[in-house]
């Protein structure tokens, strides 16, 4: 058998996957005290939300919106069929994307392995969608023709998913010699903001701003015009916002990794920390603007300066955890939970607890 071959029982995935589950595995027995508190604060979770849906089921909106679904089914299925086709054909595509510079795409792996695992990804890109769409179904006490057309928004989702990744697959893909960046990514002396302004960027791309359209949902049947196209710019805005974000914070770590023999002072870290701050001042605005246009005027500057406190207090997190990414998000949760248990006994210190924490983690961010 010629080496180059395609080998019928090779699973590159597969052994990728079984050597990832044996190491979180071994890092979950090496922290039992950490593994132990997620465990319990899912299982929390978990049994709070078990507890509130009966209380969710005999709310006037539960009831507003069943009769909303069984007076008018076909819009809510094709919006449906359509934001799904739409995640899982993202899903799908970025995955092929990614394959091609991944180290299995040079193995020789046989076409009904990776026509297989093509399945798999696609599967799982809607699995989390019919769970949901199933307890939403049963929270709302439909028929059971309602469950006959979630399946068959599913089915109809997962094969214009599949038709559009063919067809994305089969398009070659070739970039002009001559073709500059845009505008906005300008290529002047390298500055952390830079790197972090273009990843910003790729959150408006088609594929992330697709994610917003999920509050096409929300929109009541008989809305006027205006009404549903605010709320799709709105929820543009709010995928865009999220994924310029995120994008920003990981550019902090990604940093971190590529400068880590590099003596950098607390002053460098922090002019990183400019451009996400600038980010949730701007959320923060906008939304506190936004609802003070809807009448809700004595809530609108709370409501944006906790925005613009909570995105402080992450980006605290992430400069003092930034040379163990992984402990960032357990991090910001207990800190979480500490500034909810001040606000419950002593409201007046909840600004002063907030400002400790930045300082302590300030304090840790700036130790070599």
């Amino acid at each position: 058998m010629n080496p180059s071959d395609p080998n019928p029982t090779l699973d590159p995935w597969q052994l990728q996957r079984h050597a990832i589950w044996h190491n979180r595995v071994q890092q979950w027995r090496q922290a039992p005290g950490e593994t132990a508190f997620h465990a319990l604060a899912w299982l929390a979770l978990g049994i709070m939300l078990i507890a509130l849906l009966p209380l969710a089921a005999r709310s006037s909106v539960i009831d507003l919106l069943r009769g909303t679904m069984l007076a008018q089914p076909l819009p809510w299925v094709l919006g449906a069929t359509a934001l799904l086709a739409l995640h899982a054909a993202s899903r799908l595509t970025a995955w092929e994307r990614q394959q091609r510079i991944h180290w299995c795409f040079a193995q020789p792996v046989a076409e009904r392995v990776r026509r297989h695992e093509r399945w798999r990804v696609l599967g799982l890109a809607l699995l989390p969608h019919a769970l949901a769409g199933i307890l939403l179904l049963c929270v709302l006490r439909l028929p059971a023709a309602a469950h006959g057309l979630l399946m068959l928004a599913l089915l109809l989702a997962g094969v214009f998913a599949a038709l559009w990744a063919h067809r994305s697959r089969r398009t070659p893909q070739h970039a002009h010699p001559h073709a500059a960046l845009p505008r906005w990514q300008d290529t002047g002396r390298g500055r952390l903001w830079r790197w972090q302004k273009i990843e910003a960027g790729a959150g408006f791309s088609p594929r992330v701003l697709a994610r917003g359209g999920w509050i096409l949902l929300l929109i009541p049947v008989g809305a006027s015009a205006i009404a549903a196209g605010v709320s799709t710019v709105a929820g543009l805005c709010i995928a865009a916002g999220i994924s310029a974000w995120r994008r920003s914070l990981d550019v902090l770590l990604q940093a971190q990794n590529w400068l880590w023999t590099q003596p950098l002072r607390l002053r460098f870290w922090l002019g990183g920390a400019l451009f996400p701050a600038t980010l949730a001042l701007l959320a923060a605005l906008v939304l506190g603007s936004a609802l003070a246009g809807l009448g809700a005027t004595r809530v609108a500057h709370w409501i944006g300066l906790g925005l613009l406190a909570l995105a402080l207090l992450q980006i605290a997190c992430v400069l003092a955890e930034r040379r163990r990414p992984h402990r960032v998000a357990l991090l910001g949760t207990l800190h979480l939970l500490l500034l909810g248990a001040t606000a419950q006994v002593a409201m007046p210190l909840l600004p002063l607890v907030w400002l400790g924490l930045c300082l302590w983690l300030l304090r840790r961010a700036a130790r070599p």
